[in-house]
């Protein structure tokens, strides 16, 4: 837990029908900060929430239409909700489901003590890298009653997932909350969010079959929704992975040097969106994760 001095800090996230990756986010911020500061908006009155989630937050609010911009409202209303936690929190943290911060544990220091050295900036900004699963080398599916780390040993590098999503003052997130209106990049230099969408590949052609019959059976495009990925088939997820096989996955220490000066140096103004863009790196190919990490999550 938290020490005495140690920021007001509030996380929080969105789900609807995906309890496997919601007690993973439970159990892994609850480990750091009471559950009374972890927020849960579960879309739809239908939702029950699981006996994992007492303590925590809870709120269940209306589903609204899928139409277009349906994805822009949802970030609209979390971007109010956020800020509004501002007024009682000094830090809030705001995720997708499938999104978990952690420090490198060659930092030495916690996630709750890292987010304190940097909350004099106004957003902090993790350094993202994305679980692919291999299934060339790691046939087995994941199993979420165990460490997941100690399951998957790959990510690649998606700077669309280093999100100014630690905020200490408001903000005006797009879409996705992959972007803001923050003028100001704090990268952290030990603060990692991984994306967990690409864990399992069976897990995950389940849940694109999902989002297939939500944008699918639509007059809207899925990118005027909620992104064209959205529209993607099961082939062409499965393709999707089949080409991190392609090399070999490359051990070497998560410094990401370049990586990171090519998100800072890319950092420009988009004056159409009203938002400030990071460089854009989407790799193909594949790091192995240190063991230091194992028993983060």
């Amino acid at each position: 837990m938290a020490s005495a001095d140690a920021p007001n800090i509030a996380f929080v996230t969105m789900v609807r029908d995906d309890d496997q990756f919601l007690k993973l986010w439970v159990n892994h911020y609850a480990a750091m900060v009471e559950r009374k500061h972890l927020f849960i908006l579960f879309d739809g009155f239908d939702q029950k929430p699981a006996p994992f989630t007492k303590g925590c937050q809870i709120t269940l609010l209306p589903q609204i239409p899928i139409s277009k911009g349906w994805d822009v409202k949802r970030w609209e209303m979390l971007t109010n909700f956020a800020n509004m936690l501002l007024g009682r929190f000094d830090v809030v943290v705001l995720n997708d489901v499938d999104e978990l911060l952690v420090t490198d544990p060659a930092s030495g220091i916690s996630l709750v003590e890292a987010i304190s050295a940097g909350r004099h900036h106004p957003s902090i900004t993790p350094f993202a890298v994305e679980i692919i699963h291999r299934t060339d080398l790691e046939p087995s599916a994941v199993d979420f009653g165990k460490p997941i780390l100690s399951q998957r040993k790959y990510v690649r590098v998606n700077s669309s997932y280093a999100k100014p999503c630690i905020i200490t003052k408001p903000i005006c997130w797009n879409m996705g909350g992959h972007y803001s209106n923050h003028p100001d990049l704090f990268l952290s230099d030990c603060i990692y969010l991984f994306h967990l969408k690409f864990v399992d590949h069976q897990m995950l052609l389940s849940r694109q079959a999902q989002r297939n019959e939500i944008v699918l059976d639509k007059d809207t495009a899925a990118a005027d929704i909620a992104g064209e990925i959205w529209s993607a088939s099961k082939n062409e997820i499965t393709k999707f992975l089949e080409k991190f096989q392609e090399f070999d996955p490359i051990r070497k220490d998560f410094d990401f040097e370049w990586q990171r000066q090519k998100i800072r140096r890319g950092w420009t103004y988009d004056d159409r969106q009203n938002i400030w863009r990071r460089g854009v790196i989407k790799a193909t190919k594949t790091y192995e994760i240190p063991e230091r990490f194992e028993g983060a999550f």
